[in-house]
């Protein structure tokens, strides 16, 4: 990697592992809007972040980046908007971040800096899959009574995540049942050795399940799903917001539901943030930056 300067601003856990792992490429790797926090070897920590942001080939804003304009800034007090950050950055800087909305783009636009979301890269989700199915399984050993291995477990959508977890569970023992809609998904989940139904005639098996993972970011358990659902299981939903399960309605039918949304920086933060550095990386490779 040619010597750059990447700074990033915000963020969690994650951010600090993806700062480490650029220094380790090579980079001059900055960090600001961490207090208190112990930073890996050769990573600089600025209280300024003017000085932060001079001279920077490239803006690493966290996953989510934030809101309105507002970056999410949760391991320190001070606030920082991007605007501001913009204001402190020469036009040739790429800036990037996590999950970006509709002000974030104006506000690039507006000052002439190129912004990309690399929350939409495909290889980030795939690899963050990983933690994400990791996570999943955690969870559910912690919750159930009974081990995963030989017992019957759902597994609603065969995405990335979907098939991750699903090879995970395999791994473990587990008695897989996938549901899909779509004809080549539950002909992949069959070559990996599950049972595969349609979503479709989800209702008529859920009671023989210890365990359901949602992964449709889509309302599919609803009243006539968790009538069908059995009281001592566990419904986790993997589903990006506002999920694919109706929580009242399951409260109200007394369906335990884990509603477990960013598994990767909570579960294994260090993973998740070298996910975000390798990303980034590519995405300066294809900027023609490094």
């Amino acid at each position: 990697m040619k010597h750059i300067k990447v700074t990033f601003i915000g963020g969690d856990l994650r951010q600090i592992s993806a700062a480490g792992y650029f220094f380790g490429q090579g980079a001059e790797s900055r960090i600001w809007g961490f207090d208190k926090c112990r930073l890996p070897e050769g990573v600089t920590e600025y209280t300024s972040l003017e000085k932060a942001c001079d001279g920077a080939d490239a803006v690493i804003l966290p996953l989510p980046y934030g809101k309105d304009g507002e970056i999410n800034c949760p391991m320190t007090e001070k606030e920082v908007t991007l605007e501001y950050v913009l204001e402190n950055i020469n036009k040739k800087t790429v800036i990037m971040g996590g999950r970006l909305d509709e002000k974030a783009y104006s506000l690039a636009a507006a000052h002439n800096n190129k912004i990309i979301d690399y929350y939409g890269r495909e290889e980030l989700s795939v690899l963050n899959a990983v933690p994400t199915a990791e996570g999943a399984v955690e969870l559910a050993m912690r919750e159930l009574p009974v081990t995963l291995f030989g017992s019957r477990v759902a597994v609603i959508g065969f995405g990335r995540i979907g098939k991750v977890l699903t090879k995970v569970l395999c791994g473990l023992g587990a008695e897989v049942t996938v549901f899909a809609r779509k004809p080549e998904a539950k002909a992949w989940a069959r070559i990996y050795g599950c049972k595969a139904e349609d979503t479709s005639g989800m209702s008529e098996y859920l009671s023989r399940f210890v365990c359901i993972f949602n992964t449709v970011p889509a309302p599919v358990i609803s009243g006539t799903e968790l009538r069908n659902i059995r009281s001592d299981a566990v419904v986790i939903d993997l589903a990006s917001a506002p999920g694919g399960v109706d929580t009242g309605a399951a409260e109200a039918a007394g369906i335990k539901v884990i509603t477990a949304l960013s598994l990767p920086g909570r579960v294994a933060p260090e993973s998740a943030g070298e996910i975000i550095a390798e990303t980034a990386v590519n995405i300066l490779f294809q900027e023609g930056i490094i």
